[in-house]
């Protein structure tokens, strides 16, 4: 995986367009940003978001983690909840959206 880092670099904040990646995201991705998104890489994005987060938490709170795991995955529709918040907040960043939407499921995110 180094290999892979090393050979992607970075872009400076001129360049339109990353040497490897393309072109560059919004600094602030927004929910209309994930929402404009076909419905399977819109549904992929999500997953990996929560995913990350999941993971996250599993270094240091399993029982956090095991919340956020059944909600989004398992009995609960956590998903399905999330892209309708989505669709209410689509002017604010993403990332603030899916945290308070797990946090009103997971009191301790």
């Amino acid at each position: 995986m180094l290999p892979l880092l090393v050979s992607c670099g970075g872009a400076s904040a001129k360049e339109e367009l990353h040497p490897v990646l393309g072109k560059k995201p919004p600094r602030n991705v927004l929910s209309k940003d994930i929402l404009a998104l076909p419905e399977i890489e819109r549904t992929a994005w999500l997953h990996g978001a929560l995913t990350l987060m999941i993971s996250s938490y599993a270094s240091f709170d399993q029982d956090t983690s095991g919340c956020l795991t059944d909600w989004a995955f398992l009995q609960g529709n956590g998903l399905e909840i999330l892209h309708g918040y989505l669709h209410d907040y689509k002017s604010e960043p993403v990332y603030a959206v899916i945290h308070a939407v797990a946090k009103e499921a997971c009191p301790n995110v």
